[in-house]
């Protein structure tokens, strides 16, 4: 600049051969970059960085931002493999060590870069994209559920572009081990099925005749469900569990699955998962970007997760909003987390600002003591999710009922009772 030539870039040294003896955190290449830019003339500021020529492309610091309590880098992809990319901004993780893109991490939850997909296609598959504004590298399903990658498209049979969280998918192993039992079967083969739980015993009789006394009406229902079964579904919950439960604020579905997805799109946070857990919870998480947490458990504490379990991480993972998945009594181990537990649970729920998501499709199948929820003790932050499946043995019929006990959802969750267009 002091001979009048304003540089292009402020290149961020490569991550290969000589960068150890000049690297510097990018944080702090971002604090010099910004001084300079402080004390030259306007005409000086089109320089633009710090930035990095790595795999995706040429990659800039264009910014410092803080959301909701998360510091993060925005980034910003001046030239990129894909002509689609430039200009595009994203955010990573504010990390003060990283000194090179791939040392960094999403931000806000999301669990990968928009990119990662094709460059992990890519490696996979040695392809070279043929990169446009409207195209990608092509993907096809295969009959198992797994993603694959072609770099042409051939006229007998389409590809689908799939977007990347759909890479690395499987079949739900649940479903799938049970699919293979019936296979063994099939071919004579003496089966112990030990996977997928399923009810041997026949569905109560009162409920097949209410099923076959409505079998006529065919109309569209409110998309909430019956308003009689919401009533009947919130009286059930303030007669056994004695939660305060408005019909207003019970979402009936197809299956307990369906109303927990939206659940996890709609909630703008991370996801805080006891392990062991059934297997379809981090999956259904990760496809909607949020970002799985662990929350370990102990075979000393029957596998159930403990008050102090959880202060640990909340306290050593903090973010701006946090669900806790608690599945008591819980699958697979069976187990269920007496009263005091869930108190003390609760507890610590209240104290970090935690959603509670209390999936209680066991409760009804508890002997050795009355089934108890974690809503008795945090009824303002607790989402209960229930259903017929396994007390009625009804897995194929899988009505379920979603009452948000939780202040305030009246307005919170309203996102729950918009009508889809009837098809």
């Amino acid at each position: 600049m002091l001979l009048g030539a304003v540089p292009y870039y402020m290149f961020v040294e490569r991550d290969t051969g000589p960068k150890r003896y000049f690297e510097v955190p990018l944080a702090r290449a971002y604090e010099i970059f910004s001084d300079a830019c402080q004390r030259v003339s306007c005409l000086a500021r089109t320089v633009r960085g710090p930035s990095m020529s790595a795999t995706p492309g040429k990659i800039a610091i264009d910014g410092v931002a803080e959301v909701r309590g998360e510091k993060a880098f925005v980034l910003k992809v001046l030239q990129g493999r894909d002509p689609a990319w430039s200009n595009r901004v994203f955010f990573a993780r504010h990390d003060a060590d990283a000194t090179w893109l791939d040392q960094l991490r999403p931000a806000f939850g999301a669990t990968h870069f928009f990119f990662d997909g094709v460059l992990e296609q890519m490696k996979r598959t040695g392809a070279q994209p043929a990169w446009g504004h409207e195209t990608h590298i092509r993907k096809r399903v295969s009959g198992q559920g797994h993603v694959s990658g072609s770099d042409r498209m051939d006229g007998a049979s389409p590809g689908l572009p799939l977007d990347p969280r759909l890479d690395g998918l499987r079949q739900s192993a649940t479903v799938a081990i049970n699919e293979h039992c019936a296979a063994l079967r099939r071919a004579g083969r003496e089966v112990y099925r030990l996977g997928l739980g399923q009810s041997p015993f026949p569905i109560p009789e009162r409920v097949v005749e209410t099923l076959h006394a409505h079998a006529a009406q065919k109309a569209y229902q409110p998309v909430r469900g019956l308003e009689t079964l919401r009533e009947a579904v919130a009286a059930y919950h303030a007669r056994t569990q004695r939660i305060d439960a408005s019909p207003d604020g019970v979402l009936v579905g197809p299956g307990s699955k369906e109303p927990l997805f939206p659940l996890q799109i709609a909630f703008d946070g991370d996801i805080l998962l006891p392990s062991p857990a059934w297997v379809s919870y981090a999956p259904r998480a990760r496809l909607v970007g949020r970002h799985v947490v662990p929350v370990p458990t102990s075979c000393a504490d029957g596998w159930k997760v403990t008050a102090a379990q959880l202060d640990a991480v909340c306290t050593t993972h903090r973010a701006p909003a946090r669900l806790l998945v608690l599945n008591s009594p819980n699958d697979p181990t069976g187990l269920a987390s007496d009263a005091p537990a869930l108190a003390a649970l609760a507890e610590v729920a209240r104290r970090h600002g935690i959603i509670v998501l209390s999936d209680e499709i066991y409760g009804e199948l508890r002997f050795d003591a009355p089934h108890c929820s974690i809503a008795t003790f945090y009824p303002e932050g607790t989402i209960i999710s229930g259903g017929l499946s396994r007390w009625c043995g009804a897995g194929g019929w899988a009505r379920s009922s979603f009452p948000a006990s939780c202040a305030g959802c009246s307005t919170r969750w309203r996102w729950l009772r918009v009508k889809p267009t009837p098809r």
